[in-house]
Protein backbone atom coordinates (compact mmCIF):
# COMPACT_ATOMS: atom_id res chain seq x y z
CA UNK A 1 0.00 0.00 0.00
CA UNK A 2 1.18 3.32 -1.07
CA UNK A 3 1.68 5.94 1.60
CA UNK A 4 2.74 9.49 1.56
CA UNK A 5 6.18 9.29 1.99
CA UNK A 6 6.78 6.98 -0.69
CA UNK A 7 4.74 8.97 -3.00
CA UNK A 8 6.88 12.16 -2.18
CA UNK A 9 10.14 9.83 -2.53
CA UNK A 10 8.98 9.97 -5.97
CA UNK A 11 7.70 13.23 -6.88
CA UNK A 12 10.95 14.15 -5.70
CA UNK A 13 12.57 12.21 -8.48
CA UNK A 14 11.05 14.20 -11.31
CA UNK A 15 10.37 17.75 -9.34
CA UNK A 16 12.41 20.02 -8.03
CA UNK A 17 11.08 21.26 -4.95
CA UNK A 18 9.79 25.15 -5.73
CA UNK A 19 7.27 24.19 -8.35
CA UNK A 20 6.41 21.00 -6.61
CA UNK A 21 5.53 23.78 -3.43
CA UNK A 22 3.43 25.62 -5.28
CA UNK A 23 1.43 22.64 -7.04
CA UNK A 24 1.12 21.49 -3.18
CA UNK A 25 -0.27 24.88 -1.95
CA UNK A 26 -3.02 25.02 -5.06
CA UNK A 27 -3.99 21.11 -3.55
CA UNK A 28 -4.32 22.62 0.08
CA UNK A 29 -1.88 20.72 1.29
CA UNK A 30 1.17 21.83 3.71
CA UNK A 31 4.10 21.98 2.51
CA UNK A 32 6.96 23.60 5.08
CA UNK A 33 9.99 24.85 3.90
CA UNK A 34 11.93 21.90 2.34
CA UNK A 35 11.52 17.80 1.72
CA UNK A 36 12.00 16.66 4.91
CA UNK A 37 9.54 19.18 6.28
CA UNK A 38 6.79 18.21 3.40
CA UNK A 39 7.54 14.41 4.83
CA UNK A 40 6.91 15.08 8.14
CA UNK A 41 3.86 17.42 7.48
CA UNK A 42 2.42 14.31 5.31
CA UNK A 43 3.17 11.68 7.48
CA UNK A 44 0.30 11.02 9.08
CA UNK A 45 -2.49 12.04 6.36
CA UNK A 46 -4.91 9.55 5.40
CA UNK A 47 -5.75 7.71 1.63
CA UNK A 48 -7.52 11.18 0.66
CA UNK A 49 -4.03 13.48 0.87
CA UNK A 50 -2.28 9.96 -1.09
CA UNK A 51 -4.56 10.05 -3.54
CA UNK A 52 -4.28 13.60 -4.36
CA UNK A 53 -0.19 13.33 -4.21
CA UNK A 54 -0.32 10.50 -6.65
CA UNK A 55 -2.67 11.84 -9.18
CA UNK A 56 -0.54 15.23 -9.15
CA UNK A 57 2.42 12.67 -10.12
CA UNK A 58 0.86 11.14 -12.91
CA UNK A 59 -0.06 14.50 -13.74
CA UNK A 60 3.85 16.00 -13.55
CA UNK A 61 4.32 12.15 -15.69
CA UNK A 62 1.55 13.27 -18.38
CA UNK A 63 2.59 17.02 -18.93
CA UNK A 64 5.83 17.91 -18.46
CA UNK A 65 9.22 18.30 -19.64
CA UNK A 66 7.93 16.39 -23.04
CA UNK A 67 9.59 16.85 -26.56
CA UNK A 68 6.37 17.28 -28.84
CA UNK A 69 5.49 16.57 -32.41
CA UNK A 70 2.32 16.98 -34.17
CA UNK A 71 1.14 14.85 -37.07
CA UNK A 72 -1.68 15.29 -39.97
CA UNK A 73 -3.49 12.57 -40.06
CA UNK A 74 -6.73 12.03 -42.58
CA UNK A 75 -10.05 11.80 -40.03
CA UNK A 76 -11.34 8.25 -41.06
CA UNK A 77 -7.49 6.99 -39.70
CA UNK A 78 -7.77 9.26 -36.41
CA UNK A 79 -11.70 8.52 -35.89
CA UNK A 80 -10.56 4.46 -36.54
CA UNK A 81 -7.93 4.96 -33.30
CA UNK A 82 -10.76 6.42 -31.73
CA UNK A 83 -13.07 3.56 -31.82
CA UNK A 84 -10.15 1.12 -31.89
CA UNK A 85 -11.26 -1.59 -29.31
CA UNK A 86 -7.59 -1.71 -28.04
CA UNK A 87 -6.37 -3.05 -24.96
CA UNK A 88 -3.40 -2.23 -22.86
CA UNK A 89 -0.12 -4.55 -22.82
CA UNK A 90 0.77 -6.78 -20.22
CA UNK A 91 3.63 -5.51 -18.64
CA UNK A 92 5.72 -4.74 -15.77
CA UNK A 93 4.48 -0.94 -15.99
CA UNK A 94 0.59 -1.80 -15.69
CA UNK A 95 0.54 -3.01 -12.03
CA UNK A 96 2.24 0.01 -10.99
CA UNK A 97 1.12 2.80 -12.89
CA UNK A 98 2.21 5.50 -12.65
CA UNK A 99 5.76 5.20 -10.72
CA UNK A 100 8.59 3.01 -12.24
CA UNK A 101 8.06 -0.62 -12.59
CA UNK A 102 11.11 -2.51 -10.71
CA UNK A 103 13.32 -4.95 -12.01
CA UNK A 104 16.35 -5.14 -14.42
CA UNK A 105 14.36 -6.08 -17.48
CA UNK A 106 14.60 -3.36 -20.75
CA UNK A 107 11.36 -2.78 -22.47
CA UNK A 108 10.16 -0.88 -25.34
CA UNK A 109 7.22 0.99 -25.32
CA UNK A 110 4.21 -0.87 -24.36
CA UNK A 111 0.32 0.44 -23.98
CA UNK A 112 0.50 1.06 -20.08
CA UNK A 113 -3.00 3.37 -19.91
CA UNK A 114 -5.49 4.13 -22.07
CA UNK A 115 -7.08 7.92 -20.26
CA UNK A 116 -10.37 9.90 -22.00
CA UNK A 117 -11.93 12.91 -21.82
CA UNK A 118 -14.55 15.02 -24.17
CA UNK A 119 -11.67 16.54 -26.11
CA UNK A 120 -9.30 13.45 -26.62
CA UNK A 121 -7.83 9.63 -25.94
CA UNK A 122 -4.76 9.66 -24.45
CA UNK A 123 -2.66 5.88 -25.37
CA UNK A 124 0.61 6.36 -22.38
CA UNK A 125 3.40 4.23 -23.43
CA UNK A 126 5.99 3.18 -21.17
CA UNK A 127 9.26 2.44 -21.76
CA UNK A 128 12.33 2.08 -20.88
CA UNK A 129 15.24 4.27 -21.78
CA UNK A 130 19.45 4.31 -21.39
CA UNK A 131 20.75 7.58 -20.52
CA UNK A 132 24.12 9.43 -19.49
CA UNK A 133 23.51 11.03 -16.55
CA UNK A 134 26.38 13.32 -14.54
CA UNK A 135 27.40 12.10 -11.14
CA UNK A 136 29.92 13.41 -8.29
CA UNK A 137 32.86 11.05 -8.11
CA UNK A 138 33.30 10.35 -4.28
CA UNK A 139 36.98 10.14 -3.14
CA UNK A 140 36.54 6.81 -1.46
CA UNK A 141 37.02 5.54 -5.00
CA UNK A 142 40.25 6.95 -5.76
CA UNK A 143 43.44 5.24 -5.75
CA UNK A 144 45.62 5.85 -2.11
CA UNK A 145 48.24 7.12 -4.29
CA UNK A 146 45.99 9.51 -6.24
CA UNK A 147 47.67 12.88 -6.10
CA UNK A 148 46.26 15.43 -3.73
CA UNK A 149 45.16 17.82 -6.21
CA UNK A 150 42.87 14.99 -7.48
CA UNK A 151 41.44 14.46 -4.08
CA UNK A 152 40.64 17.93 -3.37
CA UNK A 153 38.76 18.44 -7.25
CA UNK A 154 35.13 17.79 -7.98
CA UNK A 155 35.12 15.03 -10.07
CA UNK A 156 32.12 13.86 -12.53
CA UNK A 157 31.38 10.97 -14.07
CA UNK A 158 29.25 9.75 -16.91
CA UNK A 159 26.62 7.04 -15.34
CA UNK A 160 24.53 4.85 -17.58
CA UNK A 161 21.18 4.92 -16.83
CA UNK A 162 18.39 3.01 -17.21
CA UNK A 163 14.99 5.49 -17.13
CA UNK A 164 11.36 4.42 -17.43
CA UNK A 165 10.10 6.56 -19.92
CA UNK A 166 6.28 8.11 -19.90
CA UNK A 167 5.40 8.52 -23.73
CA UNK A 168 1.83 9.96 -24.88
CA UNK A 169 0.08 9.75 -28.19
CA UNK A 170 -2.78 12.16 -28.49
CA UNK A 171 -5.77 11.54 -30.36
CA UNK A 172 -8.06 14.53 -30.66
CA UNK A 173 -11.77 14.09 -31.15
CA UNK A 174 -12.24 16.99 -32.83
CA UNK A 175 -12.20 16.58 -37.25
CA UNK A 176 -9.09 18.04 -38.63
CA UNK A 177 -7.63 18.25 -35.50
CA UNK A 178 -3.44 17.43 -35.42
CA UNK A 179 -2.48 14.01 -33.84
CA UNK A 180 0.15 14.83 -31.06
CA UNK A 181 2.79 12.66 -29.82
CA UNK A 182 4.78 14.08 -26.32
CA UNK A 183 7.87 12.23 -25.97
CA UNK A 184 9.49 12.22 -22.51
CA UNK A 185 12.73 14.61 -22.14
CA UNK A 186 14.52 13.62 -19.07
CA UNK A 187 17.00 16.33 -17.09
CA UNK A 188 19.79 15.21 -17.84
CA UNK A 189 23.51 16.10 -18.86
CA UNK A 190 23.67 14.43 -22.31
CA UNK A 191 20.06 14.32 -24.15
CA UNK A 192 18.99 11.05 -25.79
CA UNK A 193 18.18 9.91 -29.56
CA UNK A 194 14.31 11.54 -28.97
CA UNK A 195 13.82 10.61 -32.68
CA UNK A 196 14.89 7.42 -32.15
CA UNK A 197 12.32 7.34 -28.97
CA UNK A 198 10.11 8.63 -31.30
CA UNK A 199 10.75 6.05 -34.46
CA UNK A 200 9.83 3.77 -31.87
CA UNK A 201 6.62 4.41 -30.48
CA UNK A 202 5.45 4.79 -34.31
CA UNK A 203 5.95 1.37 -34.96
CA UNK A 204 4.43 0.66 -31.57
CA UNK A 205 1.44 2.50 -31.92
CA UNK A 206 1.33 0.92 -35.82
CA UNK A 207 1.41 -2.78 -33.84
CA UNK A 208 -1.77 -1.71 -31.89
CA UNK A 209 -3.66 -0.04 -34.70
CA UNK A 210 -2.31 -1.73 -37.96
CA UNK A 211 0.48 -1.27 -39.94
CA UNK A 212 -0.98 1.75 -41.96
CA UNK A 213 -2.02 4.23 -39.15
CA UNK A 214 1.75 6.24 -39.23
CA UNK A 215 4.18 5.89 -41.95
CA UNK A 216 6.65 5.52 -39.33
CA UNK A 217 9.03 7.36 -41.69
CA UNK A 218 6.57 10.69 -42.30
CA UNK A 219 7.70 13.96 -41.14
CA UNK A 220 6.03 15.78 -38.18
CA UNK A 221 4.27 19.28 -39.08
CA UNK A 222 6.80 21.39 -39.71
CA UNK A 223 6.49 24.59 -36.49
CA UNK A 224 8.86 27.13 -38.46
CA UNK A 225 5.87 29.01 -39.07
CA UNK A 226 5.19 29.05 -34.76
CA UNK A 227 8.64 30.48 -33.97
CA UNK A 228 8.26 33.28 -36.84
CA UNK A 229 4.32 33.91 -35.35
CA UNK A 230 5.60 34.30 -31.85
CA UNK A 231 9.06 36.48 -32.26
CA UNK A 232 6.58 39.06 -34.66
CA UNK A 233 3.60 39.18 -32.05
CA UNK A 234 4.42 41.56 -29.44
CA UNK A 235 1.42 40.50 -27.58
CA UNK A 236 2.40 36.51 -28.01
CA UNK A 237 4.25 36.08 -24.75
CA UNK A 238 7.45 37.02 -23.49
CA UNK A 239 10.16 35.82 -25.19
CA UNK A 240 13.18 34.55 -22.52
CA UNK A 241 15.98 33.23 -25.19
CA UNK A 242 17.09 33.56 -28.73
CA UNK A 243 19.91 32.27 -31.08
CA UNK A 244 20.19 33.73 -34.44
CA UNK A 245 22.42 35.01 -37.39
CA UNK A 246 22.90 38.18 -38.65
CA UNK A 247 23.55 39.52 -41.48
CA UNK A 248 26.73 39.48 -41.24
CA UNK A 249 26.60 36.12 -40.76
CA UNK A 250 27.68 36.41 -36.85
CA UNK A 251 26.17 34.19 -34.91
CA UNK A 252 24.35 35.60 -31.76
CA UNK A 253 22.91 34.10 -28.46
CA UNK A 254 20.57 36.18 -26.11
CA UNK A 255 18.87 35.32 -22.68
CA UNK A 256 16.86 36.76 -20.02
CA UNK A 257 16.65 36.08 -16.73
CA UNK A 258 13.20 37.50 -16.14
CA UNK A 259 13.15 39.28 -12.89
CA UNK A 260 9.62 40.30 -13.88
CA UNK A 261 6.84 39.73 -16.11
CA UNK A 262 7.19 42.69 -18.53
CA UNK A 263 10.84 41.56 -19.09
CA UNK A 264 11.00 40.92 -22.93
CA UNK A 265 14.07 40.28 -25.28
CA UNK A 266 11.74 41.85 -27.93
CA UNK A 267 12.09 45.31 -26.12
CA UNK A 268 15.44 44.91 -24.27
CA UNK A 269 17.73 47.62 -24.85
CA UNK A 270 20.47 45.72 -26.19
CA UNK A 271 18.56 43.35 -28.17
CA UNK A 272 16.81 46.30 -29.90
CA UNK A 273 19.58 48.40 -30.72
CA UNK A 274 21.29 45.63 -32.40
CA UNK A 275 18.07 44.88 -34.44
CA UNK A 276 18.01 48.27 -35.63
CA UNK A 277 21.07 48.83 -36.55
CA UNK A 278 21.26 45.49 -38.74
CA UNK A 279 17.07 45.44 -39.66
CA UNK A 280 16.59 42.19 -40.14
CA UNK A 281 17.78 38.54 -38.17
CA UNK A 282 17.55 35.08 -38.93
CA UNK A 283 15.98 33.21 -35.48
CA UNK A 284 16.33 29.39 -35.79
CA UNK A 285 16.12 28.92 -31.68
CA UNK A 286 12.87 30.39 -29.76
CA UNK A 287 11.87 30.38 -25.85
CA UNK A 288 8.81 32.28 -25.11
CA UNK A 289 6.72 32.84 -21.68
CA UNK A 290 3.46 33.02 -20.91
CA UNK A 291 1.90 34.70 -18.01
CA UNK A 292 -1.92 34.53 -18.73
CA UNK A 293 -3.86 32.80 -21.55
CA UNK A 294 -6.38 35.16 -23.89
CA UNK A 295 -8.72 35.58 -20.86
CA UNK A 296 -6.28 37.09 -17.94
CA UNK A 297 -6.17 34.25 -16.66
CA UNK A 298 -3.09 33.39 -14.62
CA UNK A 299 -0.76 30.89 -15.84
CA UNK A 300 1.94 29.44 -14.02
CA UNK A 301 4.69 27.61 -15.89
CA UNK A 302 3.86 27.85 -19.54
CA UNK A 303 7.14 28.02 -20.91
CA UNK A 304 7.51 26.78 -24.67
CA UNK A 305 11.36 25.74 -26.33
CA UNK A 306 11.73 26.17 -30.13
CA UNK A 307 14.87 24.36 -30.51
CA UNK A 308 16.17 24.92 -33.89
CA UNK A 309 19.14 24.93 -35.10
CA UNK A 310 21.30 27.11 -38.12
CA UNK A 311 20.25 24.34 -40.36
CA UNK A 312 16.80 25.60 -39.58
CA UNK A 313 17.07 28.81 -41.32
CA UNK A 314 18.28 26.78 -44.70
CA UNK A 315 15.63 24.43 -45.08
CA UNK A 316 13.08 26.61 -42.72
CA UNK A 317 12.02 23.31 -41.22
CA UNK A 318 11.44 22.60 -37.78
CA UNK A 319 9.39 19.48 -36.24
CA UNK A 320 10.09 19.31 -32.28
CA UNK A 321 8.82 21.87 -29.68
CA UNK A 322 9.82 21.10 -26.23
CA UNK A 323 7.74 21.62 -23.01
CA UNK A 324 11.18 22.80 -20.00
CA UNK A 325 9.44 22.78 -17.10
CA UNK A 326 7.31 20.15 -15.35
CA UNK A 327 3.74 22.21 -15.87
CA UNK A 328 -0.04 21.57 -14.76
CA UNK A 329 -2.12 19.95 -16.76
CA UNK A 330 -4.29 23.01 -17.84
CA UNK A 331 -0.85 25.67 -19.03
CA UNK A 332 0.17 22.78 -20.98
CA UNK A 333 -3.02 21.99 -22.82
CA UNK A 334 -2.31 26.16 -23.24
CA UNK A 335 0.22 25.82 -24.78
CA UNK A 336 -0.81 23.14 -27.61
CA UNK A 337 -4.01 25.17 -27.67
CA UNK A 338 -1.23 28.63 -28.96
CA UNK A 339 1.17 26.51 -31.13
CA UNK A 340 -2.06 24.31 -33.54
CA UNK A 341 -3.77 27.87 -33.42
CA UNK A 342 -0.94 29.73 -34.75
CA UNK A 343 -0.51 26.74 -37.21
CA UNK A 344 -4.08 26.76 -38.53
CA UNK A 345 -3.74 30.84 -38.90
CA UNK A 346 -0.34 30.51 -41.02
CA UNK A 347 -2.30 27.38 -42.66
CA UNK A 348 -5.05 29.72 -43.84
CA UNK A 349 -2.99 32.49 -44.56
CA UNK A 350 -0.61 30.58 -47.51
CA UNK A 351 -4.22 29.44 -48.43
CA UNK A 352 -5.53 33.07 -48.89
CA UNK A 353 -2.08 33.77 -50.65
Amino acid sequence: MLDAERVINHLQDIQAWKPLRRLLKEKELPTGGSWSDLRSALAATGKDTVDILVQLYEQLRLCGRKHVYFFMMPDPDRENMLRADVQVEQSPFVAVYPFPAEGDEFLGPRLTKIIEDDKAKYFVFCSHRRLDAQIPLEVKYLRDDAPESIRSSRIRIFQRQRKQACDIVVVPKQAGSFIEIRIDNFDCSTEPKYTEALFQLKLAVNKLFGDKTFNVHATPVNLQPVMDAIYSDPDEGKITELEFISPSGSYKKESLRMKNPEDDLRVEAFHLAGKTAVKTIGIFRLGVIWYQDDGGKELEAAELLLPGTVRTLDDHLLYEARITHMTTQSDYAWIIRRMTKILRDSTSGDNQS
